[in-house]
């Protein structure tokens, strides 16, 4: 494996290039759990006397911390969303919507608009925001050690820029002898910066 790595330019950019975004990528962690915690706590507050039906069941539903943040990382992936929205939407006869306490306003049934606004808010910020956030930093960071790697070593541990420069920044040739070194470094000291 290792040999397939140091011999693959390709894979050793992708994995140099994944290397760089970890702390990046942490941090988009860590802003997802805050996102995640927040709506797990709404989630108590709004739906944690709901019936089990559809997508709401022993494993998945509101009842504890534990168990909403489960089941907001189950949206957060895409893959359930709509039971766990059908669930959050029961209404009677499929439930009981007499008052019980102020804990429990409408029994055991959902809320509709409350539901929806809550589940569709959270797919958005956490699918469409969040999770593009870790694509985007994987592709920049990619981007940026391809650029990197582009630069050419002359000699001894000194460094001249491709001929596939960005716009903006100064072409240079390679440099493959000493005598075209000295060249490389008058043209450099008279080039404007």
């Amino acid at each position: 494996m290792l040999r397939l790595v140091k011999s693959a330019k390709g894979i050793r950019t992708l994995l140099f290039s994944l290397a760089v975004s970890l702390p990046a990528l942490f941090n988009i962690g860590l802003l997802l759990f805050l996102i995640m915690f927040i709506y797990a706590v709404f989630g108590m507050q709004f739906f944690m006397h709901i019936k089990y039906s559809a997508g709401i069941d022993d494993m998945f539903n509101f009842e504890t911390f534990s168990q909403g943040i489960i089941i907001l990382f189950q949206t957060a992936t895409s893959a359930g969303w709509d039971g766990v929205l059908s669930g959050l939407l029961i209404s009677p006869p499929d439930c009981n919507d007499t008052y019980v306490s102020d804990s429990m306003p409408h029994g055991d049934c959902g809320s509709g608009g409350l539901a929806i606004a809550y589940l569709v808010t959270y797919l958005v910020v956490s699918f469409l925001v969040i999770i593009n956030m870790y694509i985007a930093v994987i592709l920049e960071n990619f981007s940026q050690v391809k650029w990197h790697t582009q630069l050419t070593v002359v000699g001894k541990g000194r460094i001249a820029r491709s001929p596939f420069s960005f716009p903006g920044t100064i072409k240079l040739a390679r440099v493959t002898s000493s005598a075209s070194l000295s060249v490389f470094k008058r043209r450099r000291k008279t080039e404007p910066q």
